[in-house]
């Protein structure tokens, strides 16, 4: 597949750095160097010398002073090679993606960093790009400094609609989109996982409008289906699929790493991105999610995300509960709240929910036009404590009537 179509002019610029290409060299290099090419810091003088990590079961993560100096150390763009090694592995394992051997893997600074590349390596400014609506809020704000055109896709149940998509596109006229965003498992905020038809129906259309695929799917573990979904990678025949990971559901969202998955072409831009700005992710938050997966294995982490998944089925079921008791005749579906009779939930939620003590967010954050009227609430049940939640519900309630009778008697 000719990727040339697709680059920004500034991914046209872009160079490797040759301190930096020296030094991934160097981190691949298995037999020992003699290094008098860069200012490496002398790691006798690092002031940590190893740490013991305790996990949630007692268990040990034991990061000694030979692993704790590489943890310390300048490492490789790409990612610390032992876990780059455990990730291509988990994603063969789990999504069998044709011709793995002609895709890469980069580790990223989350999964908004990484989508945040793709933009400026795919995004010229008035360049339109098909962004699956409602959207998690922080996506836009990733993509908008390059200046695209955001043209909205529209979605069901089962998420975008293939026969609106396409009508879309034709839209699009002398200026076709290139590039689509999507959130195919538990979407944000609608929770809506797409089933494998749908996917391969919006793959198909991908393909012939010949558009890159932007693969966003931090929830991929966190779904209430009983397998793991199937995956746009798993699709992808013709390499235009840029799959991004995240291990902020899974591990922790201060250790701020995620990875994408993709063909080496995009990955080997997106490395020269990361290569002259941030450098890499935290070696050191590599090293631990690295000893964490060689302790848990495949089956170990996988178990983890399972119970994981079970903890968060909980707490979505006592909020369903807490929106049937106290908020009769508002629609509900999964962290969406649409609030019938009600043009705008703006001030409904920045004045009188934050007044009664309740932080939730508008709707309008999550669609393209923010400017415009939208009577949605997103809320959520990852933190809230069941009594919590039903106190908020009830708050949430009684400002919902108020705010009715205020709009009646304007």
């Amino acid at each position: 597949m000719d990727y040339g179509r697709f680059f920004s002019q500034v991914a046209l610029r872009r160079e490797p750095s040759a301190v930096s290409t020296l030094r991934d060299k160097a981190a691949d290099e298995e037999t020992p160097v003699i290094l008098l090419s860069w200012g490496l810091p002398n790691p006798s003088l690092f002031p940590i010398q190893d740490a013991t990590v305790t996990l949630k079961n007692g268990e040990k993560l034991i990061i000694g002073k030979e692993l704790m100096v590489k943890a310390l150390q300048y490492s490789s763009t790409k990612g610390f090679p032992p876990l780059v090694q455990q990730l291509q592995q988990l994603t063969e394992d789990l999504h069998q993606p044709p011709r793995m051997c002609e895709r890469g893997v980069l580790v990223t600074i989350g999964s908004i960093n990484a989508l945040s590349m793709a933009g400026n390596m795919l995004l010229n400014p008035g360049d339109p790009i098909i962004v699956q609506e409602p959207l998690f809020g922080e996506i836009i704000s990733a993509l908008l400094p390059y200046g695209p055109k955001l043209i909205p896709a529209a979605t069901d149940d089962e998420g975008i609609v293939p026969s609106l998509l396409r009508e879309t596109l034709a839209r699009c006229g002398d200026c076709p989109a290139k590039v689509m965003y999507v959130n195919p498992t538990g979407n944000n905020p609608t929770g809506v996982s797409m089933s494998e038809a749908r996917l391969r129906e919006i793959y198909d259309i991908a393909c012939e409008y010949n558009i890159i695929i932007l693969e966003d799917d931090p929830y991929y573990f966190i779904n209430f289906v009983e397998d793991l979904p199937t995956s746009f990678l798993k699709l992808d025949t013709e390499g235009r699929v840029l799959r991004f990971d995240s291990f902020s559901k899974t591990v922790s969202a201060g250790i701020r790493l995620g990875y994408v998955t993709g063909p080496q072409p995009l990955i080997d831009i997106m490395t020269l991105d990361i290569m002259s700005s941030a450098g890499y992710a935290s070696t050191l938050a590599q090293v631990v999610v690295s000893e964490l997966l060689n302790k848990w294995g495949h089956q170990g982490y996988l178990n983890h995300v399972y119970s994981l998944r079970e903890e968060y089925r909980k707490k979505r079921d006592v909020m369903q509960k807490a929106a049937e008791k106290h908020l009769a005749g508002i629609y509900f579906y999964h962290v969406l709240l649409q609030v019938l009779g009600l043009e705008d939930t703006q001030r409904l939620i920045n004045e009188a929910a934050s007044r009664v003590g309740v932080v939730a967010m508008p709707g309008c954050y999550f669609v393209v036009r923010r400017e415009e009227p939208c009577p949605y609430i997103r809320v959520t049940y990852s933190v809230a404590s069941p009594e919590e939640v039903d106190r908020a519900f009830y708050l949430l309630a009684e400002i919902i009537r108020e705010e009715k009778l205020q709009s009646k008697k304007k």
